[in-house]
């Protein structure tokens, strides 16, 4: 099949397709401008438009050959042309070279666990964990210099989430339910659990690796929620 027969991936394909494409997504998400693309798709689990595509369309061409039993090969030049020799799954291994570039270890179940685990249902912690994800909120110091919540040390999400006083308790007591639920939570700052139970952590199936999986996300949830209720009490006593 020629390039032109299939013009959607040769248009989502391009540069400014995709910047357009990601800014529709923050727009929607009610994510500011500036915030990191890369940091939103990893958060998001779609490493890049295009290559989101293909996978799906390797996906449907397997399905299609298992189905009816036969090579459905007019996608083979537009799949070689996107992905060349690649092997394995393209999806996990351009979302593990972007963990790479914030240090996360991206676990192979990552995709599936958003799916199953950590948005599964709607709470309104939801959108709060995303955001977080995402690096955003009163804790960036390009936004605040001093920790609104103490008003006495630098600002920034280490100390905010590690170390801040008006925390203390919340965080000891989050640390204290997820080290029961995890032995991998152990000796770990609390935004490393955070980032491991999001990124890193594996799919378990059995009734009671799910039922605790949730309850950890559940858990992490609330955390979150409450520190970003807390921030909007302070801003609204500052206006």
């Amino acid at each position: 099949m020629e390039e032109h027969q299939i013009p959607v991936l040769r248009i989502l394909g391009s540069s400014p397709s995709r910047v357009v494409f990601f800014r529709f997504i923050k727009k929607l998400l009610k994510l500011p401008k500036r915030t990191n693309s890369e940091r939103m798709k990893l958060a998001l689990g779609i490493p890049d438009l295009c290559t989101y595509l293909i996978s799906r369309l390797i996906k449907l061409k397997i399905k299609y050959e298992n189905v009816f039993h036969e090579e459905l090969n007019i996608y083979n030049n537009v799949i070689e042309k996107t992905i060349g020799n690649i092997k394995g799954d393209i999806l996990y291994n351009s979302l593990k070279n972007i963990g790479n570039n914030f240090e996360y270890n991206i676990h192979e179940d990552f995709r599936r666990r958003l799916n199953k685990r950590i948005y599964t249902w709607y709470i309104d912690g939801d959108f709060l964990l995303l955001r977080f994800m995402c690096h955003r909120g009163a804790f960036r110091e390009d936004i605040n210099k001093k920790c609104l919540l103490c008003e006495k040390e630098d600002n920034g999400i280490e100390h905010v989430i590690n170390n801040c006083n008006k925390l203390k308790k919340e965080r000891n007591d989050l640390i204290t339910e997820l080290n029961k639920l995890d032995a991998n939570t152990k000796n770990k700052t609390l935004l490393k659990v955070i980032e491991y139970y999001y990124y890193s952590k594996k799919l378990s199936n059995s009734k009671d690796g799910k039922k605790k999986d949730n309850k950890g996300i559940k858990l992490i949830k609330t955390f979150i929620k409450n520190m970003y209720y807390l921030y909007g009490k302070i801003k609204g006593k500052k206006r």
